[in-house]
């Protein structure tokens, strides 16, 4: 997108903090002035390097990909899964925020900040015909074409006859960062754009402008679902360890806004320890596009 300033509301330009208690910023205008590079031609070099640096010291495993909070996998799938057969049905409930009148292809789905492939092995490779990857790390890629090969070959020597298993449906593995993802290079179409626990990693107008690229991307009746942690008050969190930010519900919704999507219905993941922050999981669609309009931007505020 372009590089006017956008132009936060009240309810979001409120005080944050990073995880080690050392930095307090006065408002998310003042977390980007300050963690942010800033130059004429790249705003984001730092914010992506250090992250990078980070996952390249993360054992290629399920602990590791879950921060040691592995035990929570199963439970996450499960929700998940649920959520998706929602649509999948069309059987969303009351609490939808617009309408969805055509039920989820089962086509192809994308997992994006894919790391070793869970999502992928545990929900969408039973859920849908293809698959593709974005992971920005290759070491996690390689990892995942090995799980994906010893998975098929255990299930082959179970069912000789169920040879179209993960392998054959897991199509593409893009070593990419998200802010990176040439969606037009490629130019698939998904029934599913699935993001989880990495949109962190984008600071707010490359989210906005990979959620219009997802949304371009998508097939007629595709979706976008994005599952994520949230803060449990109308705060941010800077997170120091992986350079990523936690933002508030409010804060997703204003980004959603200012993309070419529109929510269609959110739930908070159930039976998750109450340690841990608050998840919730968002369904969105492309608006019609009568109803796609700018960004509200600004001179005077920074990113």
């Amino acid at each position: 997108m372009d590089q006017q300033q956008l132009q936060y509301p009240k309810n979001i330009q409120t005080k944050g903090a990073d995880s080690d208690g050392t930095t307090v910023y006065k408002t998310i205008d003042e977390l980007w002035e300050k963690e942010i590079e800033q130059n004429k031609d790249k705003q984001d070099n730092k914010w992506y390097t250090l992250a990078d640096d980070y996952w390249k010291t993360v054992e290629p495993t399920i602990e590791g990909m879950l921060g040691g909070l592995g035990y929570v996998s199963d439970k996450d799938v499960t929700t998940s899964n649920l959520f998706l057969e929602e649509f999948f049905q069309n059987k969303h409930g009351q609490t939808n925020q617009r309408p969805y009148t055509m039920k989820l292809n089962r086509g192809r789905a994308m997992d994006c900040g894919a790391g070793i492939g869970r999502v992928t092995e545990k929900l969408l490779v039973p859920l849908f015909d293809k698959v593709d990857l974005v992971e920005q790390n290759p070491t996690f890629l390689d990892q995942a074409k090995n799980i994906f090969k010893e998975f098929v070959l255990q299930r082959e020597r179970e069912r000789e006859k169920e040879r179209e298993l993960v392998e054959k449906k897991v199509e593409n593995y893009f070593a990419v960062g998200l802010q990176s993802h040439d969606f037009n290079k490629h130019a698939i179409k998904y029934d599913c754009i699935w993001i989880q626990w990495v949109i962190g990693h984008l600071h707010d107008k490359d989210f906005i402008e990979f959620l219009n690229n997802c949304a371009d991307s998508l097939t007629d009746g595709g979706m976008i679902f994005i599952k994520d942690n949230v803060t449990a008050k109308k705060s941010f969190i800077m997170d120091k360890q992986d350079n990523s930010v936690t933002r508030s519900h409010d804060h997703l919704i204003f980004l959603f806004e200012q993309s070419n999507c529109q929510l269609v219905k959110s739930i908070v993941q159930p039976n998750f320890p109450k340690a841990l922050l608050p998840v919730r999981l968002y369904a969105l669609q492309p608006k019609p596009k009568q109803n796609v309009s700018s960004p509200t931007t600004s001179s005077t505020t920074s990113l």
